[in-house]
């Protein structure tokens, strides 16, 4: 996918210690590729490119690099995306070369434009602000689903999330609130209070069915 490719290339380009010298090259090739195309494009501010350059080349980790590539993804047309890659020396890496279009709405760029904002403006605490919840909900309520599959993968590998014992009827996995709290060792109501601070009445309920 799109934005998974510019997501890695941001997060391996200049990581220090990289045991493939030859193969951290060719993704800076590829991810300065990809920036030069983005720099082309007049409705993306400059200041957003300079930014996510400058925190890939300072070691940033996945979730602070992950809406810039998901809304640059979305901006950056197909045919200069792969004009990029094929430039960069990826014209025989199929996987990469074969990722399907991603699809974002407007609500999904607004939201994630404007958490950028309220960072940038007032700091991280501000995202935990009652603006900065909405925004966040906003952002996840209309996610394209490589989006919520990247903070799915991310969550599990940094062990964020707990076993999963339960599912509902799509099979997905459904954690209770003690599950969170002890798998992040914080108190119950902490997170019942967070629960309830960002999503209210609107959790979806429905059946839940236990793993055998």
């Amino acid at each position: 996918m799109k934005s998974e490719v510019i997501l890695m290339m941001a997060y391996a380009a200049y990581r220090p210690g990289a045991s493939d010298a030859d193969a951290q090259a060719k993704l800076r090739r590829g991810f300065e590729s990809i920036v030069d195309e983005l720099r082309r494009i007049e409705a993306i501010p400059k200041a957003d490119i300079d930014e996510f350059v400058a925190a890939s080349k300072a070691g940033a980790e996945v979730e602070q690099l992950m809406i810039h590539a998901v809304l640059f993804a979305n901006m950056l047309p197909d045919v200069d995306y792969f004009a990029a890659l094929v430039g960069a020396g990826f014209g025989d890496d199929e996987e990469i070369m074969q990722g399907p279009p991603i699809a974002v709405n407007e609500k999904f760029m607004e939201a994630g434009n404007a958490l950028k904002a309220l960072r940038d403006q007032h700091g991280d605490d501000a995202v935990c602000s009652p603006e900065g919840d909405r925004l966040f909900m906003q952002l996840l309520e209309n996610a394209p689903p490589e989006f919520m599959d990247i903070v799915s993968n991310e969550a599990k590998e940094r062990g964020l999330l707990p076993e999963t014992k339960y599912v509902n009827d799509a099979g997905e996995p459904v954690y209770s609130a003690q599950q969170l709290a002890d798998q992040l060792g914080v108190p119950l109501e902490q997170v019942e209070e967070d629960i309830k601070r960002l999503v209210g009445d609107r959790l979806p309920v429905g059946k839940v069915h236990q793993l055998q």
